[in-house]
């Protein structure tokens, strides 16, 4: 049987060595907490997603029937800007950019089911063009194109990540990452009298959840694709620069897998990559 060589034993020490500087670290960020409150308190009490523009949500809540018969654009946001108690603006300097006529007209009619007045917007807007977009903004909502809609929000993602903040990587794992093992010919499990060692495991996760979003909603958006958009972890948070759109779908998807997770508390941490297309 060969015996480890020293560079081997060395490169162990230092794993378990790195391990435990990081966990008396996150014990130590714990215990800063004290009077004020600890870290797993603020995990709780942390929002879990986004806060919703109070525009945004007039926008989902507010029902409508509506009859457009080639009626301009304006007006038509005029008359949504009354049923929403919000002010409608165009941004003007964009929109003559892209030439588009604000006096486009508009043709719709939805009269047997209440609709919401943003899918009502959004069915008008398309009608005038594909790159028209609605943006809420210091209580207005801005009509103007995707290029200047990018808005950049930060999503609490604490609730999707592991429980334990620490993932058990075995001494085999670690033998292997050495490239030693028995067909290795290096270092022999169980040579460095370890069992067990651990790492934090939330950052690999919440990274994880970031390639996730990246491959499900508007893949060719992201910076890494050429486009626009721009998707980074911070601790325990997404930070997203998105359109408008595309940040209520991620709202939504972050919803629905808390929700997913609240039922099934065993799946936290898990994140399922989507297949390729």
């Amino acid at each position: 049987m060969r015996r480890p060589t020293w560079s081997n034993l060395l490169l162990v020490l230092a794993l378990i060595c790195l391990a435990q500087i990081v966990v008396k670290a996150e014990e130590r960020v714990s215990n800063a907490g004290g009077d004020s409150g600890s870290t797993a308190g603020a995990r709780e009490l942390a929002p879990p997603v986004a806060a919703i523009d109070p525009v945004e949500k007039k926008l989902d809540e507010a029902r409508i029937v509506v009859e457009f018969h080639d009626s301009p654009l304006q007006d038509v946001c005029a008359f949504l800007s009354e049923t929403l108690g919000v002010d409608i603006v165009f941004d003007r300097g964009s929109l003559d950019r892209h030439g588009i006529d604000i006096d486009s007209p508009i043709t719709l009619k939805i009269s047997r089911s209440d609709a919401s007045v943003r899918t009502v917007l959004e069915l008008c807007l398309a009608q005038v063009a594909t790159e028209l977009v609605a943006k809420p903004k210091d209580g207005l909502l801005i009509i103007t194109t995707e290029d200047q809609a990018y808005v950049t929000e930060a999503y609490n993602i604490s609730k999707l990540l592991s429980a334990d903040p620490k993932r058990p990587i075995t001494a085999a794992s670690a033998v292997q990452m050495l490239g030693g093992g028995k067909a290795g010919g290096g270092l022999m499990i169980g040579d460095a009298g370890i069992s067990e060692l651990t790492v934090p495991a939330p950052a690999a996760e919440a990274e994880s959840l970031r390639n996730f979003i990246v491959a499900a909603i508007l893949p060719l958006s992201w910076d890494e694709q050429g486009g626009e958009a721009s998707i980074s972890v911070f601790r325990e948070l997404l930070v997203v620069k998105q359109t408008p759109q595309a940040q209520r779908e991620i709202r939504e998807l972050l919803k629905k897998m808390e929700a997913a997770q609240a039922a099934d508390p065993h799946s936290a941490g898990t994140v399922v990559q989507p297949s390729a297309r």
